[in-house]
């Protein structure tokens, strides 16, 4: 599957008269669109699902939170290891 940014194509096929303009894009111009980078959901939450789970393992017995910059860098070493996954698999 490639995905590409739909707002960077123009209408250039199937003139219709009733819209006095074109109403579709061209194969040739969806195959030449620049592909985007995108992490699918399903790897999203559940880096999300790893990040809420960090969060709740830092709540004392009693509920209260002590959430501190330690808990923040491994939410953010989480995220960083989604994306440095995805870049991997682009190669």
């Amino acid at each position: 599957m490639k995905l590409i940014d739909a707002d960077e194509l123009e209408l250039d096929t199937e003139w219709s008269d009733y819209y006095d303009g074109f109403t579709s894009y061209s194969q040739s111009q969806i195959n030449e669109a620049e592909e985007v980078k995108a992490i699918p959901l399903d790897k999203v939450k559940q880096a999300r699902e790893e990040m809420e789970n960090e969060v709740f393992d830092s709540l004392d017995d009693d509920g209260s939170d002590w959430f501190t910059a330690d808990k923040v860098s491994e939410c953010m070493a989480i995220l960083d290891r989604l994306i440095m996954e995805e870049t991997e698999s682009e190669e």
